[in-house]
């Protein structure tokens, strides 16, 4: 079953949809306090056909995304009115859909993920972690160009 769900500051929110719209909109603002706001890149998985060689991706490593409620930055990037959507799915059937590649290839254990997306002017954000695979609260992928960019919280 697939559920979208808006949330507030990141992609790790979706615990709370099992609770009633006023408990979860409650649990949703409490989390959005300890929710990471910056995310780095950790690592990259070249998966199958990129644009981007491996060396070419390592050189991503280090970079910061900021999803925070009332601006979302990648690099040069900014949408200064973010909303975010999480769409809840099965790995492999998403995995194999939008991407063409299976859970295991990025290691995912997990039978589930979220697809996280950064919506800015009406449309998906059309850059790097505009879109995540998310399959843990602090632990997602972010495809780009072909290469799945590992993302962890940021240090504080």
């Amino acid at each position: 079953m697939r559920a979208k769900v808006a949330f507030t500051v990141s992609m790790a929110l979706a615990a709370a949809c099992s609770k009633t719209p006023e408990t979860r909109n409650a649990a949703r603002e409490a989390d959005s306090l300890r929710a990471p706001v910056d995310w780095v890149v950790t690592g990259h998985r070249i998966p199958g056909v990129s644009a981007m060689s491996d060396s070419e991706a390592v050189k991503w490593h280090g970079h910061t995304i900021h999803l925070a409620p009332d601006i979302a930055i990648s690099g040069a990037d900014t949408c200064a009115k973010p909303s975010y959507v999480m769409t809840d799915a099965g790995a492999d059937s998403v995995l194999a859909a939008t991407f063409h590649i299976s859970a295991a290839e990025l290691g995912v254990d997990s039978s589930r993920v979220r697809i996280g997306q950064v919506m800015c002017d009406a449309g998906t954000w059309m850059t790097m972690g505009g879109t995540v695979v998310w399959i843990a609260d602090d632990h997602g992928f972010a495809p780009w160009n072909g290469v799945f960019f590992e993302l962890r919280p940021a240090p504080r």
